[in-house]
């Protein structure tokens, strides 16, 4: 008797459970980060998954408190919005910008003359833990007194700077930068290539934490980010704060006049950045294949990370800030995840049209889609940066 009382003890206590297990299976289901979970599953359809983000996005955003189409009708509402100091741009406030930053001396370590081009290696100490930080200048030769300059910051990736000039290095196999610093060299631009922590000259090694043969391009920035993170430190601040201050080191060379900043992937995100906190000194910015919205952003996606920056606003919103600076923003019909979204439906050109023509220049804003992946599109780059900013100083 008391084995059968025991028996039907143990089956109620199995299906309570089972029955909370669905409960609460089902309210999780129910969360946004959740479907899109089981949205990305292979047995989803791509076109299902993409057909599925406007309406969810809308629905999201809708209770955004600072998002642009919730506060801004006229350009006085506009400049309200953007300087407020708890608003849209909160989270920059505490960021330094190029005045903040005394020049600090960066030491030369390589200079190689080649036809066309001298490209000078530089180091300096980070101001805020001195740490060393690596950056190039490729200075086109030109019998010229000033040049115009583009700032390029590279993607993700082992690679780093050397992808983005083109030149030999370990993970040469993997490089998807297209060597556009030295085509904006050719072109007669001064271009400085900043090597990011985590990535290229700056990677570390992670013995066991990851196979780098089998994950070239995310394995040593997510050790660093991770041993930063164990201190309380945010990479993506630390990254913004040492390409501001290669920036500034570029605005005080009396030799480089007018200054874009450039760049594609995770390296459009930080140039966007240095057009927010350093408006007054970037004068165009070229985003390839790295910004979107701030819900459906692939990093964002793969880690299955609802963004808290959703509770204020949108990466669409904090970019309209920028308006009127001339801004070149591309995406591939080939993309991946969100970028192929971005790609077919132009909602980045809606979303930040409209700041734009309320600055009566809508010209300055260019989005285009080209029919490759993630990369630039050389042509229309080079068409931008020639139109905004040209070769010649002075302009």
């Amino acid at each position: 008797m008391n084995y059968r009382i025991g028996f039907w003890s143990l089956v109620g206590v199995v299906l309570v459970g089972s029955l909370l297990a669905m409960a609460v299976l089902i309210s999780y289901e129910k969360r946004p980060m959740d479907i899109l979970s089981r949205m990305l599953q292979p047995n989803v359809s791509v076109e299902d998954h993409y057909a599925w983000l406007p309406n969810h996005y809308t629905e999201e955003m809708d209770v955004a408190p600072h998002s642009y189409t919730k506060n801004v009708t006229t350009l006085d509402d506009f400049y309200e919005w953007r300087d407020r100091q708890d608003g849209v741009l909160a989270q920059f406030q505490d960021r330094p910008n190029v005045h903040d930053i005394t020049e600090q001396p960066a030491e030369l370590l390589e200079s190689r003359s080649e036809a066309g081009y001298t490209l000078n290696k530089f180091a300096m100490k980070a101001f805020f833990d001195a740490e060393t930080i690596i950056f190039y200048e490729l200075l086109p030769e030109r019998d010229i007194a000033q040049y115009n300059a583009v700032l390029v910051v590279p993607g993700s990736g082992h690679q780093g700077a050397l992808d983005v000039l083109g030149e030999p290095g370990p993970w040469q196999a993997h490089y998807y930068h297209d060597r556009i610093a030295k085509i904006l060299g050719a072109e007669g631009y001064a271009v400085y290539v900043v090597e990011l922590r985590g990535y290229g000259q700056r990677a570390i090694d992670v013995g066991s934490a990851c196979n780098t043969s089998k994950n070239p391009t995310t394995c040593s920035s997510a050790a660093v980010e991770g041993k930063m993170r164990a201190f309380g430190i945010d990479m993506s601040d630390l990254r913004t704060d040492e390409i501001t201050q290669v920036l500034a080191y570029i605005k005080a060379r009396p030799y480089i006049d007018r200054i874009a900043v450039a760049g594609l992937s995770a390296g459009a995100g930080l140039a966007a950045d240095q057009a927010i906190i350093n408006r007054s000194v970037v004068d165009a910015i070229v985003l390839a294949s790295g910004i979107g919205t701030t819900l459906y952003s692939p990093i964002n996606m793969q880690q299955l990370v609802l963004h808290n920056q959703a509770a204020c606003c949108d990466t669409m919103d904090q970019i309209a800030t920028i308006a009127p600076t001339p801004a070149y923003i591309s995406f591939g019909k080939q993309e991946s995840t969100s970028f192929r979204w971005h790609a077919e439906s132009g909602f980045v050109e809606e979303s930040l049209g409209e700041a734009y023509r309320l600055h009566g220049k809508p010209e300055n804003l260019y989005h285009y889609v080209h029919e490759g992946g993630h990369g630039y599109h050389i042509p229309t780059v080079l068409d931008f940066l020639n139109t905004h900013i040209g070769t010649e100083a002075g302009r």
